[in-house]
């Protein structure tokens, strides 16, 4: 019987950019968030400013 290979370690190097997509990522989502609840007023729907949430956080993905 033999043992399972072991896979390599990951180097540090190789996870820095995904920490640092996933930090930006969270500082947009949160800024757009907080943009889009102190434009709220009475006459927007929760749904509307809902969909457009959607909408800007998909374009900044998408950027």
């Amino acid at each position: 019987m033999s043992l399972p290979h072991a896979t390599p370690a990951v180097t540090r190097a190789a996870v820095v950019p995904l920490y640092a997509a996933g930090f930006t990522t969270a500082n947009c989502a949160h800024s757009i968030a907080a943009g889009l609840g102190a434009e709220a007023g009475a006459e927007h729907s929760i749904g509307l400013n809902l969909l457009l949430l959607g909408v800007l956080l998909a374009l900044y993905d998408v950027a």
